[in-house]
Order: C-alpha cells, then sequence, then structure tokens
C-alpha cells in the first residue's frame, strides 16, 4: 500500500519535472529502467516517491541521454 502511494507521488513529481521539457515519456521509461536496473517504470516511481531517487540527477541525466539540454 506504501509502495502503491510512493509510486503516485513518483509519477506526480517525475511529470511535473519533465512536462515543461518536452521530454517523450516512451523514451524516457527505457532509459530510466535501463539506468536503475530494474524491470519496470513503476519501481523508478516508487524510488521518486520514497526519496530513493533524486529527481535532480534523474532529470540531468534524461536531458544528457536525450540531448535535450
Amino acid at each position: 500500500q506504501d509502495r502503491d502511494k510512493n509510486i503516485i507521488a513518483g509519477r506526480q513529481i517525475l511529470d511535473n519535472e519533465l512536462a515543461p521539457l518536452d521530454i517523450n515519456m516512451k523514451e524516457a521509461e527505457k532509459l530510466l529502467i535501463a539506468r536503475y536496473n530494474v524491470h519496470s517504470l513503476d519501481e523508478v516511481l516508487a524510488g521518486i516517491g520514497v526519496g530513493d531517487i533524486r529527481i535532480n540527477q534523474l532529470v540531468n541525466f534524461l536531458q544528457s541521454k536525450l540531448n535535450k539540454a
């Protein structure tokens, strides 16, 4: 149950950060799954929601990989 709340919180945080950057979520999902060595985006979102994954580092990583910086 806490995991579900963390996933929802992580999704809101990620959406808020990516919206103004015009980053495609499908591209981002593949990169994030590989970057954090997980099986699904939900695992990344839960990490964001609980605070294990720092959103600034994640966004910087995506920008560098997608050349949006």
